[in-house]
């Protein structure tokens, strides 16, 4: 059995959700402690979300303008786990242990 392809409004909702409901976004909303003391990737990251936002509002104005009906869908729930992520900081090449010195 044959299914009909998607409706140009269901493209364009599900472009929207991987958009707002990035990692990223995730990160904007619950950003991990640790990251205020790494301002460059603070800004990094911060510059990604304003992206993203401003492609969520031409998608959901496509969207509403097409007379669909906007779903933003939900974050994963493996993101809460991402936020411990920034715990882990990448030692210096020279501070690695040896054999990881050795592959640099």
């Amino acid at each position: 059995m044959l299914m009909s392809p998607p409706s140009t409004t269901e493209i364009l909702n599900r472009l929207l959700v991987l958009h707002m409901r990035s990692l990223p976004m995730y990160l904007g909303y619950a950003p991990p402690h640790e990251l205020g003391r790494h301002q460059r990737a603070k800004a990094v990251l911060d510059q990604i979300v304003e992206d993203q936002k401003r492609t969520v509002d031409r998608l959901g104005t496509l969207i509403l303008d097409s007379g669909g009906t906007v779903d933003y869908g939900e974050f994963p729930m493996s993101f809460t786990s991402a936020r411990s992520v920034a715990r882990v900081s990448p030692q210096p090449a020279d501070r690695a242990p040896a054999e990881v010195r050795h592959r640099l």
